[in-house]
């Protein structure tokens, strides 16, 4: 029993910090910092290897909407600081997965003929 009275005071005390995160006013980036944020970026595409923009991609967009057929809306994420690398993949919970050949998905085959 103690052991679920520990984890209702931890959840609890977790639910105030979210509270209290939630309704704090949030600042958003300073011009310096946003300028440094698209220096970053366009770096990161002009001279990043594929791995580097994938994990880019995936720190500033923070959902993918569907909106119609063939048609997606993304939402980016705006970091509130610079104090992260944005290429980083420090607070990823799992490993995403490598990038694809550039051949595509199919397998290749060399020398084979149709008839």
């Amino acid at each position: 029993m103690s052991d679920l009275a520990a984890t209702v005071a931890r959840l609890r005390h977790r639910e105030s910090e979210l509270t209290e995160l939630f309704e704090s006013p949030h600042e958003g980036p300073t011009e310096e910092e946003i300028i440094a944020m698209r220096t970053q970026i366009r770096q990161a595409f002009a001279n990043g290897n594929p791995a580097t923009k994938k994990n880019l991609v995936q720190n500033l967009v923070a959902e993918v909407r569907i909106t119609g057929p063939r048609r997606i809306q993304p939402v980016f994420r705006v970091p509130t600081s610079m104090n992260a690398d944005l290429s980083s993949s420090e607070e990823k919970v799992r490993a995403m997965s490598g990038v694809a050949h550039p051949a595509g998905f199919e397998t290749a085959t060399v020398g084979s003929e149709v008839e």
